[in-house]
């Protein structure tokens, strides 16, 4: 029968706890940093993606000189890309204002069809009626707002992505002393 010890190590095979312990602590930092200078993480994380879109479009146009089939897509692809990521480059704040109003106004769309779903549904005493109806009017404000105040949006954004790396930290942080506590327990039970 294993013991927890064994299902650890074997789980983590070659996993450091040091290593682990230092992946949960920059993520506590990251999550602390987009908590509380949401805008700046969120520029920074813009431009990075910019980084990507350039790089990507570098390797895809070397790529489609190099080949002969589909060399115009491939080379297309790799401008368009190159073109993206200098304008996120040039502009990281309206490239993240252009995304939250695309959530804006797909959240209208969708609150605006699920308004029409539940009103000109056959049933009309059904309580997923009204739940489709009150999820549409939410949707709907949520998209108003977006649209209103993009601001908002991004903080929100960068408040969720802060809070979820603080928690992913924290969880790895307590991983990292399981691992080690683990680690010490079956060395001494193999003396």
């Amino acid at each position: 029968m294993e013991t927890q010890a064994s299902i650890v190590r074997h789980f983590f095979h070659g996993l450091s706890w040091k290593a682990t312990f230092v992946q949960g602590i920059i993520a506590i930092i990251f999550g602390a940093i987009f908590i509380f200078k949401p805008f700046s993480a969120l520029t920074i994380l813009t431009v990075m993606i910019g980084a990507f879109f350039c790089a990507s479009g570098i390797l895809t146009l070397a790529t489609g000189l190099k080949i002969t089939h589909g060399r115009m897509a491939a080379i297309i692809y790799g401008l368009f890309s190159i073109i993206a990521g200098l304008l996120v480059f040039m502009q990281p704040w309206l490239a993240e204002m252009v995304i939250i109003l695309m959530i804006g106004v797909w959240a209208i769309m969708t609150g605006v069809g699920q308004i029409m779903l539940s009103l000109h549904s056959k049933i009309s005493a059904s309580p997923a009626r009204w739940l489709i109806g009150f999820s549409g009017l939410c949707s709907l404000i949520f998209g108003i707002i977006l649209i209103m105040r993009p601001g908002v949006g991004l903080l929100a954004v960068a408040l969720i992505i802060g809070i979820y790396l603080m928690m992913f930290g924290f969880f790895l942080v307590s991983l990292a002393g399981l691992t080690r506590k683990l680690a010490k327990s079956g060395d001494a039970a193999s003396e």
